[in-house]
């Protein structure tokens, strides 16, 4: 027990694995206990699949098989797969409540899932805590309540655990080396260095031993004792990944990258069966930015590893930006090669939101085996997804999905920030980007979302400062140029604006996101000319559909409607997939009244993704205005049986079945739907206000129309509303006020003449 403890706590992390299959076998009838020593055998052998099958059918034989269900956690331990490991842990805890090396193991997995979420910790810390209160002097559950104190910071507590475990059992090697990192991490470094060298007298050649005492060396800053113990390790385990990958990291911490370069190339020379270390090398390579470099590498492995997933993984993610037609050939193979493993689906998903095929990216990011695996970039590109919806809420709930998954992932953090900071709520923004920057002081985009929220507080000095301290410590850095164009455009500085975007592509000339923002802010500035002239400067052979839409757009922007409609056709003919264009298609024809044209693209959307919940709703919204009232509730019920939280189909449906009176019932649920999706959206608040009235629940309308006015006081139909609620309530001279606020608003409203109408008839009555 001690062994598979100490291991978990200093190596164990959460694999991103594949997706367990298998099968129960139904041949001739067997015994639980055949089954189980079926299973023992493989697994003795290391062949963890193989036994998973045998020890499922034994538990499906014996659900309260002690053995079979402890070798089956164990089985998932030897694939890296915890979270299934820790189930079957839990399980068998439910018929052995007492069974002390289930529970310890369990706590070790809790060890390790508390590196992303400190929750872990306190559930060892728990588990451990019950052992102890039936065995106080029980040295394995002393030293998982020393790991767990440790990971929660109480330093204090975990060294008078590691040393009570070190009294009841003085040659406890895992105490004395917990007992050094801990000491280590206090600064309280001569009793660090003597715990360090207790533990080597009792094992001299352990690995961890030795890295754990390089790292102490390192930490005080006697660099040549660190890189002698790191020596000694390498030559006692040339090829073990753990302990080459401890000497990259000191190499680069100390500046030495050629050190760190010869030291995996000797590595990869050894293994040519493997492009492990390679891969380490293309990682180190992207932390300098040399991206050169790295396409070179992987391109190199490529053709050395032609089947390799992880090459493939690697190589797809280095052209994901820039060339994610090249990326998708990757991904495809990821995907035949090995059908089972969720990263295929994540990176697909990527590509697609990345050429514009959202509808087709959410689709594969919202399905296992995509949304249910163990990478945050899932819900962080369904969060952008919502972001390009107009769908804060939504857009907050899968980033901070995200950051549940690995809270470490400071894209999502910033993300969230951001759409925080746009949901006006300042002071979360800010708490999430002091999260960021605590992960990753140097991240240049979280860096520039303070910059941007100190512009937005007036704070215009900082903010420049901090622009300016940005640029001059990342010169080369792309993102941030980009950023601070997006954050000088915003403030109404066009050149900078223009100056940093024209930056941004010169530094990532082949990036279609850097170039499709420079058009974007062209078009925005009626630049349309410019942008024009740059999308045609494009060499046809090198078009994408991404250019022909810009072009639709630039065109539809210059009021050459013919020209636009046109691109728009051209891009769809690059990329049939391509949602976007499709919707700027319907767009350019219901202007121009050809909304026979623009049904049959809607129609077109559908035959191409059945599952587009979005065209039934927009049909439905259409055919509302038409005064197609019944074909409009067909719609809109096909767009939520296809997604029963699209908000805006919900509220509007809840809004036509009021108006007919038909089905208030039916009509409150889809409006309170809505109003839960988007409690800060007045319109949905004025809908769910109209359903209340129309049942006589006045009070309950009151309070939902005066929430909606809070957020646009200008508007007519709020306050219209209002005012025949105040009717309704006797509340004449409430009702009188809200009436001529509603006639003397700015803008027209369709119920303007029954305002005036209502208003009248107040007056005779006085």
């Amino acid at each position: 027990m001690k062994k598979l403890l100490f291991s978990i706590v200093l190596t164990a992390t959460l694999a991103l694995g594949g997706v367990l299959a298998y099968s129960i076998w139904k041949a001739a009838p067997r015994t639980a206990q055949a089954y189980f020593e079926s299973g023992k055998k493989y697994y003795d052998e290391k062949k963890y699949p193989e036994a998973m099958v045998q020890l499922l059918n034994a538990i499906e034989k014996d659900a309260r098989h002690r053995e079979a269900r402890h070798l089956l956690a164990l089985s998932f331990l030897g694939q890296q797969d915890l979270v299934r490991a820790a189930a079957q842990l839990k399980s068998l805890l439910e018929y052995y409540p007492d069974d002390v090396p289930a529970s310890l193991e369990l706590g070790s997995i809790y060890l390790a899932a508390g590196q992303n979420n400190p929750e872990g910790f306190r559930q060892a810390q728990e588990i451990a805590k019950k052992v102890l209160e039936k065995n106080p002097e029980h040295v394995d559950a002393i030293l998982l309540s020393g790991y767990a104190s440790a990971g929660l910071q109480d330093y204090r507590a975990s060294v008078d655990l590691f040393q009570k475990a070190l009294a009841l059992d003085p040659q406890n090697f895992s105490a004395y080396v917990s007992l050094g990192t801990t000491r280590t991490r206090q600064k309280n470094y001569p009793e660090a260095e003597q715990a360090f060298l207790k533990a080597r007298q009792i094992n001299p050649k352990d690995k961890s031993l030795l890295i754990s005492l390089a790292n102490y060396y390192s930490a005080v800053q006697q660099k040549d004792k660190s890189e002698a113990v790191f020596k000694e390790a390498l030559a006692l385990y040339p090829d073990d990944k753990s302990v080459y990958l401890e000497v990259v990291d000191f190499y680069n911490r100390n500046d030495r990258l050629p050190d760190a370069e010869k030291l995996l190339g000797d590595v990869q020379a050894k293994n040519t069966q493997n492009p492990e270390p390679s891969l380490i090398l293309a990682d180190l390579y992207t932390s300098k930015d040399r991206r050169a470099d790295v396409r070179k590498l992987l391109l190199d492995l490529k053709g050395k590893f032609p089947k390799n997933v992880d090459v493939a993984v690697k190589l797809a993610l280095n052209f994901l930006q820039d060339q994610p037609e090249r990326a998708r050939t990757e991904v495809d193979q990821i995907m035949k090669l090995d059908p089972q493993n969720p990263i295929g689906p994540v990176l697909l998903g990527q590509v697609q939101f990345l050429v514009g095929q959202y509808d087709a990216a959410e689709a594969t990011l919202g399905k296992a085996p995509a949304v249910d695996s163990p990478y945050p970039e899932v819900h962080f590109y369904l969060g952008n997804i919502e972001i390009r919806k107009g769908h804060l809420d939504q857009a907050i709930f899968h980033y901070q999905k995200s950051l549940a998954v690995n809270g470490a992932y400071v894209p999502s953090r910033v993300a969230l920030a951001e759409a925080f900071f746009n949901n006006r709520r300042d002071e979360d923004a800010r708490q999430e980007i002091r999260k960021a920057l605590d992960t990753k002081p140097d991240y240049a985009p979280a860096l520039l979302l303070k910059a941007a929220i100190d512009g937005a507080d007036k704070n215009n000095k900082n903010a420049e400062e901090e622009f300016t301290r940005l640029a001059k410590d990342h010169p080369q850095n792309a993102i941030l140029n980009r950023q601070m164009g997006l954050y000088y455009e915003s403030r109404g500085k066009a050149a900078d604006a223009e100056k940093s975007l024209v930056r941004a592509l010169e530094l990532q000339p082949d990036s279609q996101q850097l170039f499709t923002d420079l058009m974007l802010f062209y078009i925005r500035q009626k630049q349309t000319g410019r942008a024009i002239e740059k999308i045609n400067a494009v060499p046809d052979d090198k078009k994408q559909a991404s250019h022909y839409e810009l072009l639709g757009l630039a065109y539809a922007e210059s009021g050459k409607m013919q020209d636009a409609e046109t691109a728009y056709k051209k891009a769809l003919e690059k990329d049939p997939a391509r949602s976007n264009s499709d919707i700027y298609l319907y767009g350019q024809y219901m202007k121009s009244g050809r909304t026979d044209d623009g049904f049959k693209v809607l129609d077109d959307l559908i035959k191409k993704n059945p599952q587009n919940s979005s065209a039934y709703g927009t049909k439905g919204f259409v055919l509302q205005g038409q005064g197609k009232l019944e074909e409009a509730k067909r719609n809109y019920e096909q767009a939520l049986q296809l997604n029963p939280n699209f908000e805006v189909a919900a509220n509007n449906l809840a809004y036509l079945l009021t108006e007919q009176g038909t089905d208030l019932n039916t009509a409150l649920g889809y409006a309170q739907t809505a109003r839960r999706r988007q409690p800060e959206n007045p319109n949905f608040a004025d809908t769910l206000g109209w359903v209340y009235y129309k049942r006589g629940d006045y009070i309950l309308a009151q309070d939902q129309f005066r929430f909606a006015i809070s957020k646009e006081p200008n508007n007519g139909t709020f306050q219209y509303h209002l005012a025949l609620t105040y009717k309704q309530m006797k509340r004449t001279s409430d009702a009188e006020a809200a009436l001529k606020k509603a006639i003397s608003s700015p803008n027209d409203f369709k119920e303007k003449s029954l305002a005036q109408a209502a208003l009248k008839e107040i007056a005779s009555a006085k």
